[in-house]
C-alpha cells in the first residue's frame, strides 16, 4: 500500500530506480555487495526485529535503522549487512518478486509476498556508497515514483501485530489497531480514496473533550517540536446529532480531525500524540492518530456545494440591493402621502429604522 519516503542523511539519496540497486551507506562493506538497504519498515520496529527477518538467509554482521536528525524518529528505512555477499543477493531476490507496480504498493504484502514484517512488504535493494548515490541524482534512469494518492502516509504511526509496541498493548487497543489497519487497507483498494498530507484522523477521544481542549492537548504535546497555534488550520470533534448532553450540546462520538497548514506540522503532531499514554493519562486513554483518508468524490461534491452557495449568495446580494432601493422609494412615497393627508409638516425627516412612524403634528397644523 505504501512506499516510505526517505530523508537525506549525510548525503544519502532517497530515490527509487526501475531496477534494484539504490541508496547509500557509510559502511565499507557496500563495495563487497553484502549490504542491503531496506524500506517500508513499520514504525516501532527494533534493529533486533529487523535482523530476525533476514537471519534465515545467512549470518548478519550488523543491522542499523535510519533515524531522522530533525525529529529523532525512524524514517522507515535501514541497513542490513551480511557477512556473505551471496546471502544478501538471495534475500534481495526473494524480496523483489512480482512486478514493479505491486512492489511499490503499500498494500502489496498480500499481493506479492516477498519479505514481510508485521504485515508490510519490505522494499529491499543493494546499498551503494555516497558517491554513487549522488550520481544517481543526475541519472534520468532513476526516478522518484510519484504517488498522487499519498499512500506512503497511510500507515504512518500504525502499531502492527508482531512488534513490541503492539504486544505491550491491552487486548482492547490491539483490537482497535487491527480494526483500523483493516479499514485502511479496504479504503485504499478504492482508487477514489487518497491520504491527506495535512489532516489527521484522531480516534479514542474522551467524550468530554471539545475542539478547544483537543487543540490545547496537541499544542502541549508538540511544544518541543515548535508547533504553535498558527500551525493549526481546523480542529473538529465529530458529534452525534441525535443525542445531546445535559448542557444542550451534541454528544461527542469520540473521534475527530486535526488539520494543519503544513505536512511537517501534521507529521510532528502525529508522532507526538499517537499511542502516547501521557496525553490522556488521567483518563487512561491512548489516541489512535493517523493521516486522514479523503474520498475525492466527497471533496468534489463539497467544492461544488460551496461554489453554488457562493453564487447564490452573490445573486441574493444583487437582488437585495435592488429590492432595498425599491422598498425605500416606496416607503418614502407612502410616508410623504400620509404626511400630506394628516397635515404633517412636509419638511419633517423620515423615520429611522426601529422608530415609530407616528410623529406629533406641527404647531402650524394644530392651528
Amino acid at each position: 500500500e505504501e512506499e516510505e519516503e526517505e530523508e537525506d542523511h549525510d548525503g544519502d539519496v532517497s530515490m527509487t530506480p526501475k531496477k534494484p540497486e539504490i541508496t547509500a551507506t557509510s559502511s565499507s562493506d557496500v563495495h563487497k555487495g553484502g549490504t542491503l538497504f531496506v524500506r517500508n519498515i513499520p514504525t516501532g520496529t527494533t534493529e533486533e526485529e529487523l535482523a530476525a527477518v533476514f537471519l534465515k538467509y545467512g549470518k548478519i554482521k550488523h543491522c542499523k535503522l535510519v533515524i531522522s536528525r530533525d525529529t529523532g524518529r525512524m524514517t522507515g528505512s535501514g541497513f542490513v549487512n551480511f557477512f556473505n555477499q551471496k546471502d544478501a543477493q538471495e534475500a534481495m531476490k526473494d524480496a523483489n518478486t512480482g512486478d514493479d507496480i505491486n512492489r511499490n504498493m503499500f498494500t502489496s504484502a498480500t499481493l506479492r509476498g516477498g519479505i514481510t514484517l508485521a504485515g508490510r512488504s519490505l522494499l529491499v535493494n543493494l546499498a551503494v556508497d555516497r558517491d554513487a548515490a549522488k550520481n544517481l541524482k543526475t541519472n534520468s534512469a532513476y526516478e522518484r515514483i510519484e504517488d498522487k494518492r499519498n499512500t506512503y502516509l497511510a500507515r504512518e504511526g500504525m502499531v502492527y501485530p508482531g512488534t513490541k509496541a503492539f504486544d505491550s498493548l491491552s487486548a482492547y487497543y490491539q483490537r482497535r489497531w487491527t480494526a483500523l489497519d483493516g479499514e485502511i487497507k479496504a479504503k485504499l483498494q478504492n482508487p477514489n480514496y487518497h491520504v491527506s498530507k495535512t489532516r489527521l484522523s484522531v480516534m479514542n477521544i474522551p467524550t468530554s473533550v471539545d475542539e478547544k481542549q483537543l487543540q490545547n492537548l496537541f499544542l502541549k504535546a508538540t511544544l518541543d517540536q515548535g508547533i504553535t497555534q498558527r500551525d493549526f488550520k481546523q480542529v473538529k470533534v465529530v458529534r452525534d446529532r441525535s443525542h445531546t448532553t445535559q448542557s444542550g450540546k451534541q454528544r461527542s462520538r469520540g473521534f475527530g480531525f486535526v488539520e494543519f497548514h503544513t505536512h511537517e506540522a501534521a507529521l510532528a503532531a502525529l508522532h507526538a500524540t499517537n499511542n502516547n499514554p501521557a496525553v490522556f493519562a488521567k483518563e487512561n486513554k491512548r489516541l489512535l492518530v493517523s493521516f486522514a483518508m479523503d474520498d475525492v468524490r466527497s471533496i468534489h461534491r463539497r467544492q461544488q456545494s460551496i461554489a453554488a452557495g457562493s453564487r447564490l449568495k452573490q445573486s441574493g446580494a444583487i437582488t437585495g440591493v435592488g429590492a432595498g432601493s425599491s422598498s425605500s422609494s416606496s416607503s418614502s412615497s407612502s410616508s410623504t402621502s400620509q404626511s400630506k393627508k394628516r397635515g404633517l409638516d412636509a419638511e419633517a425627516p423620515a423615520p429611522h429604522d426601529g422608530e415609530s412612524s407616528t410623529r406629533p403634528a406641527s404647531k402650524k397644523a394644530k392651528k
